[in-house]
């Protein structure tokens, strides 16, 4: 027998299912997490029927399921209906004005970004998004070097 007979081949693996290790991973079903998950949606539900939604702001320490919960109502909401625009933004990751816009951009299928301004982007997410109702998630939303952006991006669609 030689040393190296034991260790895994090409085709195996550890892992039952190893697409559970991606962060973007929702699993079918998150369990304790019901009555976040039922908040969020009935925050969003209004949108449903024409009518105006509730703005949240989710917080708390690290690794209780924020983020999971959050990405897994806007999937089922996506699964739902195409009436509604879901932006989901990782601030992290994108924590400037225009990296936030280029991935609203992104989004919504909109590729003409290039030599654009941030200011020229956000007229042209405004006459996408305005056009349907809209979600927007800003995750880790503390990450982003200039607030402003936010507002100039909700109140933009909202005009």
């Amino acid at each position: 027998m030689g040393l190296f007979d034991d260790i895994l081949k090409d085709s195996e693996s550890l892992f039952l299912n190893e697409i559970a290790l991606d962060p973007t991973f929702i699993p079918p079903i998150i369990q304790y997490r019901e009555n976040q998950q039922k908040y969020i949606a009935d925050c969003i539900k209004p949108l449903l029927m024409k009518r105006n939604g509730k703005n949240i702001l989710i917080t708390g320490a690290p690794g209780i399921g924020k983020t999971l919960a959050t990405r897994f109502v806007l999937k089922e909401l996506e699964e739902e209906t195409d009436d509604i625009y879901v932006i989901y933004i990782n601030c992290w990751k994108s924590n400037t004005a225009y990296k936030i816009v280029l991935d609203v951009c992104e989004l919504l299928d909109y590729k003409f970004t290039h030599n654009k301004t941030t200011e020229d982007l956000l007229k042209k997410i405004s006459s996408i998004l305005n056009k349907k109702a809209v979600v927007f998630c800003f995750d880790e939303v503390d990450k982003i070097d200039n607030p402003n952006i936010l507002y100039n991006l909700i109140e933009d669609v909202y005009r």
